[in-house]
């Protein structure tokens, strides 16, 4: 290809190496802090933000390396890679447009897995799991492997007379590329079965989006009751920033690749139009926008009014995003950014298998997992006849914890709640969370208008203890002189027994 002083194809080199630049550094950011700052409770989310990084990385590199440029005239789009350093031959030129084909419609399929995942979440009983996951985006890009296979087989070489078309550009009269490729669409051929096509991977890719977003939106109007105030606000927040992350691509890349591989259907013969050059070039932001979304968008809402500078604004926009954790991460932060339910338990098997999971689980905690009795058959009938109640918490869809509590009766203040077990699952701890379980206990106790909320602690257990005094519970044995003490089953057989 021939070097020229045309502003705009200078202009479009320096702006792809730009563009390249900006795009990579914002992207290794996101992935660094992914692979350095997310707990292991945020890893499935975290792993689809560094799904759609890495896409944006490897577009990125792929359009550096070719430049690809489209024109469009009438009926015919032409594609040629633009970097004058690329080699000029028509076999690399077949290559490099299918590659960089591949990575375009590659960055508008990892958009619905964000959707999918957290519909999984949110609106499944079980969420997807990675098998599931990797199965959807491995299949939807075999079928674009084989899209970008055929690509090459369905547009057409040079040629004097789509030369003549092409020097009808002014940006070209003067440049004419010589390694160019032209796709035909002018016939009901393989050329207008491929612009169909392409257009069809945008309409199912965005469909699914809707899809997913409306059932993750009404699941949200129905759970909303069951949601404390601020995990509400925050999935609201997070609802908003979803339809934003969808709309920014739809304007910036899908409606420009869906125009240009629309209008040599629809369009009339020899009418030029430079859609192409500049669809091109609104394209190639995405893997700027991309990452600016994860560190800048999602928690700027909560940061402007605690950081004033532009720098610490911009830090602190980078630590508070999606990947935290709890050394560095408030309560609210976790509640903002995880999708938090707390919800009586049903005296159903499928909730007794959670609630006896975690009962095992402390059981071992507390070093006796033989003391383990019942199973879940009986705490589910229990459950039906209220001699048991259960507050079960869920983080991302996923059961994280629980307060199991039964009513009891103080002849001094009458009916109290007495709390039997609060746990955390390890992997969620120090998030808020039993000071959230907790706080649902005492919002009952007040609503039934009950004065009192007893429960015991092992004496080695410090960090329970702590807890408990920052709530401001108080230390019975210490204050009032308290000891506990029990009947077992052989004790009560022996007394029922004694004649």
């Amino acid at each position: 290809m021939s070097h020229s002083p045309n502003f705009l194809r200078e202009f479009h080199f320096w702006y792809e190496i730009t563009i390249f630049i900006i795009s990579w550094v914002l992207g290794w950011m996101v992935l660094l802090l992914i692979m350095f700052k997310t707990p292991r409770s945020f890893r499935g989310y975290s792993h689809m933000i560094a799904l759609n990084t890495v896409v944006d990385l490897i577009y990125s590199l792929t359009d550096l390396i070719t430049m690809e440029t489209v024109d469009l005239h009438g009926g015919i789009l032409y594609m040629f890679p633009a970097n004058p350093y690329f080699p000029t031959n028509i076999i690399s030129a077949r290559w490099a447009s299918s590659f960089w084909i591949f990575a375009l419609y590659m960055t508008i399929m990892a958009l619905p897995m964000q959707f999918m995942y957290r519909y999984g979440l949110l609106c499944r009983d079980k969420p997807f799991t990675a098998k599931h996951l990797a199965g959807t985006f491995g299949s939807s890009l075999v079928y674009l492997a084989i899209h970008c296979y055929i690509f090459k087989f369905t547009f057409k070489s040079p040629s004097p007379f789509y030369t003549k078309i092409l020097a009808e550009n002014p940006i070209y009269t003067n440049d004419m590329p010589s390694d160019y490729i032209a796709g035909d669409a002018r016939e009901l051929n393989a050329m207008f079965v491929h612009f169909a096509d392409c257009n069809l991977i945008i309409i199912v890719c965005y469909g699914a989006v809707f899809w997913f977003g409306y059932q993750i939106s009404q699941t949200l109007k129905r759970t909303m009751g069951s949601l404390s105030k601020q995990t509400a606000a925050a999935q609201k927040h997070i609802t908003r920033i979803m339809a934003l992350q969808a709309l920014y691509p739809l304007i910036s890349l899908v409606i420009p690749t869906g125009a240009i591989a629309l209008y040599p259907l629809i369009a009339s013969p020899r009418q030029m139009i430079q859609l192409g050059f500049f669809g091109c070039i609104s394209m190639n932001l995405i893997p700027i926008l991309n990452p600016l979304s994860v560190l800048l968008v999602i928690p700027i809402e909560k940061n402007l009014s605690n950081f004033h500078t532009p720098s610490n604004l911009f830090l602190s926009n980078i630590t508070l995003s999606i990947f935290h954790g709890a050394d560095f991460l408030s309560q609210n932060d976790f509640f903002q950014q995880a999708m938090v339910q707390i919800r009586q338990a049903l005296p159903n098997l499928e909730d007794a298998g959670y609630i006896m999971g975690l009962v095992r689980e402390l059981a071992e905690f507390e070093k006796m997992p033989d003391h383990v009795k019942i199973d879940e058959k009986t705490m589910a009938a229990d459950l039906e006849r209220d001699a048991v109640r259960v507050k079960l918490a869920f983080v991302n869809g996923k059961i994280a914890g629980m307060a199991l509590y039964f009513y009891i009766y103080s002849s001094w203040e009458g009916q109290s709640i007495h709390m039997e077990d609060l746990y955390i699952k390890n992997e969620f701890r120090r998030q808020g969370l039993a000071r959230l379980l907790v706080k649902e206990l005492a919002k009952e106790a007040s609503e039934k208008k009950m004065p009192r909320i007893n429960w015991t602690v092992l004496d080695w257990n410090t960090n329970a203890r702590n807890f408990y005094h920052k709530i401001g519970a108080v230390n019975l044995t210490e204050k009032e002189g308290w000891l506990g003490y029990r009947l077992t089953s052989d004790g009560i057989k022996a007394l029922a027994t004694e004649s």
